[in-house]
């Protein structure tokens, strides 16, 4: 039983790669992510992201997250020539996480928001750089 184990786990490593393995990783953790805000969001999150609770509620949000998730782990787990959608939405959230947070700190909305700024941006930025080097790799040249 190892034996076949190790051998579906390999072919499996074959098929998705590093890229592959990046939109399921981000996309994973946006489903995560997204199923906490839309059933128990913090406060600080609610106080930080306004701007983004004026056009649609917390649980709304949430699964926007959850739903570019999916986007996100299905891309790495099919594979397809152009995954530009793929790293969209493992990209969009964390940076509309990022501008909501920036604007709450430059308007005086929330006085810890400062925080989260680099956070949401650093993640959208190693999904970037991975990405960008992994980019040949996943097209096979």
């Amino acid at each position: 039983m190892t034996g076949r184990l190790a051998e579906g786990a390999s072919k499996l490593q074959q098929h998705i790669h590093l890229r592959g393995l990046g939109f399921i990783v981000a996309g994973a953790s946006s489903i995560y992510y997204g199923a906490s805000i839309a059933i128990d969001p913090r406060y600080g999150t609610v106080r930080g992201i306004q701007i983004l609770l004026q056009r649609m509620c917390m649980e709304g949000w949430g699964w926007v997250w959850i739903g570019c998730g999916l986007i996100a782990v299905a891309y790495g787990l099919l594979r397809p020539v152009w995954d530009v959608p793929g790293i969209v939405a493992s990209i969009a959230p964390p940076l509309m996480w990022a501008t909501a947070y920036l604007i709450a700190t430059i308007a005086g909305a929330s006085s810890n928001a400062w925080g989260s700024v680099g956070m949401w941006l650093s993640r959208a930025g190693l999904v970037l750089i991975l990405m960008r080097a992994t980019r040949t790799v996943s097209r096979g040249h």
